[in-house]
């Protein structure tokens, strides 16, 4: 029948991959299991991520541009595992273990590069993507508003389930007394530039791109509260419009959209209060008051002064509460430091000087000119290449609970630099003929 969808296996085991992430499991009541829907755990998604594999089964190695680096990224968690074995005896293996499987979903880098070689893949990715995301986002936001004004749960929120019910402020549940869930923020940031990319660079005029951005948007606003991945979109949002768009630009409406935007960001991410509240606790010296503030001046502190004393392995892979005897070896004299408070900055100290070398690598490898215009996914490549960049500064795309966007933009880069060799290859090839 035109028209028709069908699905085939790989895209289910993808949707059901997307579905893990969004913590859809939210709406069933699993009792004890509700627990493998936490952060940190993600052995339900590494094992998934198995199972594609074996869906995506392929050995043509030339395929995959990156796997050198994500190969490298393997051994280097790998290692550092072994090294925070060794470096801090008698540590709970669930503290080492638990991160170390987070970043296994880098493998899905070479099944991802496979489904997305081709139009039709990528745009059923993106379709599901943003499906699940309206889905999810929307959920969350119908819970928060619910909770927040008559304080009834309807979905299996471990962090709240085991409080009792009550949101707590150690899980970060808890904000200003409002519910706050941060759970979808990777999978919602990564569908909401894809859909920027659709709306703004391909101008598909997509209803579902617009629902999107909407819903996403929302649930970024009043669910998860952070100003920071709105001021990311809305720089997005700019670049695209004026460095990626595919399409010829009308100069007048090129400047009332930057000036829109440009205001949207200042008011809608209110980048007035987050200068003033960056700058005024310094002045003084209230951010000794401020939790958040004050735990990341003390990660920047401590992390720095670990990145010169540990720079070949850096403190090694390990998620460890303040209850631990090594708290204060991990996380500095006042157990207040995180590596995923600091961005890159965090991920040098946990593994080392390697990392980033091994991430500067990719980004240069993965960056595409203006004359690239003509590959495969540039647009997409070229808007997550800036989001990695941007997000990075402070939520690194590489810890245990985004690392997932990371293998997901390198798939797309895969795509990009596959196509930008082909090219290559073609106008070599008509260069000799000519000759």
């Amino acid at each position: 029948m035109k028209g028709r969808i069908s699905f085939t296996l790989k895209d289910i085991v993808i949707m059901f991959l997307l579905l893990l992430e969004f913590r859809m499991l939210f709406l069933i009541p699993l009792g004890p299991l509700t627990k493998l829907n936490t952060y940190h755990n993600k052995m339900l998604q590494v094992a998934w991520v198995g199972v594609i594999l074996i869906c995506f089964m392929h050995f043509k190695v030339s395929d995959y541009k990156l796997r050198g680096a994500v190969g490298a990224l393997l051994v280097m968690v790998t290692l550092s595992m072994v090294y925070a074995f060794i470096r801090y005896p008698g540590i709970e293996a669930k503290e080492v273990i638990v991160p170390f499987f987070a970043y296994l979903l880098l493998l899905l880098y070479f099944p991802l590069s496979d489904y997305l070689d081709t139009e039709e893949g990528v745009k059923r990715f993106i379709f599901m993507l943003q499906i699940i995301c309206i889905t999810a986002c929307a959920v969350m936001v119908v819970q928060a508003f619910i909770y927040n004004s008559k304080h009834k749960l309807f979905l299996s929120i471990y962090e709240i389930k085991q409080n009792g019910g009550i949101p707590s402020t150690k899980s970060n549940t808890l904000r200003d007394g409002h519910l706050r869930i941060t759970y979808l923020t990777t999978g919602a940031s990564v569908a909401m530039v894809l859909s920027l990319v659709n709306l703004i660079a391909l101008r598909t005029k997509g209803i579902i791109d617009i629902a999107c951005i909407g819903v996403s948007g929302i649930y970024f606003l009043y669910v998860a509260r952070t100003r920071m991945y709105l001021a990311i979109f809305g720089l997005i949002a700019v670049y695209i419009y004026f460095f990626i768009n595919t399409r010829k630009k009308n100069k007048r409406f090129a400047i009332l959209f930057g000036a829109i935007m440009v205001v949207a960001i200042f008011f809608v991410a209110d980048i007035p209060g987050m200068i003033k509240d960056f700058i005024e606790p310094l002045m003084t010296g209230a951010y000794k008051d401020d939790g958040s503030y004050y735990a990341r001046i003390a990660a920047l502190l401590f992390f720095g002064e670990s990145i010169i004393t540990h720079p070949i392995m850096g403190l090694g892979v390990v998620k460890t509460g303040a209850e631990s005897v090594y708290a204060e070896a991990l996380r500095g004299p006042d157990k207040l430091a995180y590596f995923t408070d600091v961005g890159v900055y965090g991920g040098t100290a946990e593994f080392g000087l390697p990392f980033l070398i091994i991430f500067i690598y990719i980004l240069k490898k993965a960056f595409l000119k203006p004359s690239d215009a003509g590959v495969k996914n540039y647009a997409y490549s070229k808007a997550l290449w800036w989001f990695i960049i941007l997000s990075s500064l402070t939520l690194s795309v590489f810890d245990p609970q985004r690392v997932i966007a990371y293998a997901i933009a390198l798939a797309f880069f895969n795509t990009s630099l596959k196509s930008k060799d082909d090219l290559s290859d073609k106008q070599r090839i008509n260069s000799c003929s000519i000759c």
